[in-house]
C-alpha cells in the first residue's frame, strides 16, 4: 500500500487551506515557476526556446533537400530565415513548400508557431 505524503500548508492572506494527497510537485505547476523569473532570466528562456524551435525546423527543412522552393541547396542561413518568417506567421511569399514533405514540415512548424504564440506570457 502506498503511504500518503505529508499534507502541505498553503497560505493565503489570513486564511490557511490544508492539502491532502500532495505528491512531488516539481513540475507540477511549470507556469508558476516561470512567473517567478527574473526578466533576464525569462527573456533568455524565451530567446532559447524561440531559437531552438527555428533551429530544429531549419535542420528539418536542409533534411528534405528540395523540399522548399527558391531556396539555395544546402543554405542553412535560408532554411533558418524562411523557419523564423514560417514560426512568427510572417511569409514574405519568396520561399514556399515545394514538396510533401516541404508542406508536411511547414504545416507542422505553422501550427508549432500558433501554440507558441498562445503560450507566450508576453
Amino acid at each position: 500500500m502506498k503511504k500518503n505524503p505529508a499534507p502541505l500548508h498553503v497560505r493565503a492572506r489570513k486564511l490557511q487551506f490544508l492539502r491532502h494527497n500532495v505528491g512531488h510537485t516539481r513540475w507540477r505547476d511549470i507556469y508558476r515557476a516561470v512567473l517567478a523569473f527574473s526578466w533576464p532570466r525569462f527573456g533568455l528562456l524565451v530567446l532559447g526556446s524561440y531559437l531552438g524551435i527555428n533551429l530544429t525546423f531549419a535542420s528539418a527543412y536542409l533534411l528534405g533537400r528540395a523540399c522548399i522552393a527558391e531556396m539555395p541547396a544546402g543554405s542553412f542561413s535560408s532554411a533558418f530565415f524562411y523557419s523564423v518568417q514560417t514560426l512568427s506567421t510572417v511569409g514574405f511569399g519568396h520561399l514556399y513548400p515545394a514538396t510533401l514533405y516541404g508542406d508536411i514540415i511547414t504545416t507542422l512548424e505553422i501550427v508549432m508557431g500558433m501554440f507558441f504564440t498562445a503560450w507566450s506570457p508576453v
